[in-house]
């Protein structure tokens, strides 16, 4: 699928602090027709990583866009992907064919993997890439001297192909959430040679749709404990992350 080019459609991502060598950008919601067109293409050949993940995104946190952090507790923050609720030990597979770019472990993602989908790309050479996070476990990695291969810059040596009908790893809740909130947290980006990257909306990606967060309005962190005690009862899968501090 060939895309048109992206990159003079899109801002810098809210409150993200440019790096040297790469940037976070999203859609430029003054393009939306432009944006619109994008997504309902995307939507023809991507497909969910959970099973009826239309209804499982949470309201509270789980969509694009602000929010209010539930880890660190901090309003405001530009969230860019969706945080799709499901039992531990869900089954998830990859949104498209594509190769395997690494799966490993860090201390904010867990257990996480990404997939290229290199034959989703603009004009402006921007190739579609999937990351699952949060992962109970993952079933595709590589060997040893497969990740010296990559390491060195042979990628040739080192390809692992991935089919959108299997299975690549399982829910979890690996990672900053501290084994408490089992989901996945999806996130789309177009991503380039010069390590520029683009995060997309994946709901809308998907043809399943977005919203506004709940907690997208919330300013300030004695406004969201106010929130919580008027609705706690909805966010008890969250409140396990805040026993020390509520």
């Amino acid at each position: 699928m060939k895309l048109p080019a992206i990159k003079n459609k899109t801002v810098l991502r809210p409150g993200y602090i440019p790096a040297r060598f790469s940037e976070c950008l999203i859609p430029d919601l003054r393009e939306l027709e432009f944006w619109q067109g994008i997504y309902a293409e995307l939507s023809k050949v991507l497909k969910c990583p959970v099973v009826d993940c239309a209804s499982k995104i949470d309201p509270f946190f789980g969509y694009f866009g602000y929010r209010f952090h539930p880890v660190n507790l901090k309003p405001k923050y530009f969230h860019i992907g969706i945080d799709i609720m499901a039992e531990k030990g869900t089954g998830v597979i990859a949104v498209a064919d594509g190769f395997l770019e690494y799966s490993g472990f860090s201390k904010l993602n867990g257990n996480y993997a990404m997939i290229s989908h290199p034959e989703i790309i603009t004009q402006d050479e921007f190739i579609l890439h999937s990351l699952y996070l949060h992962l109970e476990k993952f079933y595709l990695r590589f060997n040893i001297p497969q990740k010296i291969f990559r390491e060195v810059g042979i990628k040739r040596f080192a390809v692992i192909p991935v089919s959108s009908k299997d299975s690549i790893g399982e829910v979890g809740a690996t990672g900053n959430v501290r084994g408490l909130v089992p989901h996945i947290h999806l996130q789309m980006e177009f991503r380039d040679k010069k390590g520029t990257i683009i995060a997309v909306n994946p709901a809308l990606a998907l043809g399943v749709g977005t919203k506004e967060n709940l907690t997208a309005s919330i300013s300030s962190l004695e406004e969201f404990w106010k929130f919580y005690k008027y609705c706690g009862n909805n966010l008890l899968p969250w409140s396990k992350l805040w026993k020390e501090v509520i």
